[in-house]
């Protein structure tokens, strides 16, 4: 492979070009001064200084001082299989925390939008999906339903949003509102028992 493919492979790691660049001219020289590498990779010399210094704490580079002169080389190649072993555990550490919190994104989500996201589903089958979708919940939704209405109608209140269904007019309304589902959760709580249930 040449050099240029080389750098390239590193930037696929995550390194910027400029790392890249500096790590393949400390491969390729052996233990060098600042000025030398800088001058190898075509980067300024305080930018090299400050790569070179970032690239040491990754475990990519080391440094030592002989007879007061500060020396950088690049650690063995398979350093970079434990450098991105490394970069993977913290993704995955990230991904995790992100994973847990994802729902707070949602609820400034919810806030910064200036009405509620409303959608219409009609007939038979719109409202056989809402009912297939109340299936994927994990927690169960609260439903106001007048036991005997001949023509049952029903509130649905889940999480972040609230599901009207009329089966005597045949259509179903999901409005996307952590106001209004919450108002309607205390509503609920107020209402008899022969008015509610858990689906």
């Amino acid at each position: 492979m040449t050099v240029y493919e080389l750098q390239q492979l590193l930037e696929n790691t995550g390194l910027q070009e400029k790392e890249a660049a500096i790590y393949i001219a400390s491969l390729e020289l052996g233990p060098s001064l600042v000025s030398t590498l800088s001058r190898r990779s075509k980067i300024n010399r305080s930018t090299a200084y400050s790569i070179l210094e970032k690239l040491t704490k990754e475990g990519l580079m080391s440094k030592y001082v002989r007879s007061g002169t500060r020396f950088y080389t690049a650690e063995d190649p398979s350093r970079i299989m434990k450098y991105l072993e490394r970069k993977k555990l913290e993704i995955e550490l990230k991904f995790e925390d992100l994973k847990d919190k994802i729902y707070e994104f949602k609820r400034v989500q919810v806030k910064i939008c200036p009405l509620p996201k409303v959608e219409m589903l009609e007939g038979s089958q719109g409202i056989k999906n809402i009912y297939e979708k109340l299936r994927d919940l994990e927690k169960k939704p609260l439903v106001i339903s007048p036991a005997k209405a001949k023509s049952p109608s029903e509130i649905i209140i889940c999480e972040d949003r609230v599901i009207f269904i009329s089966q005597g007019e045949n259509f179903g309304a999901v409005v996307v509102s952590l106001e209004i589902s919450g108002m309607l959760r205390k509503i609920f709580d107020a209402l008899p028992e022969s008015m509610k249930s858990k689906r």
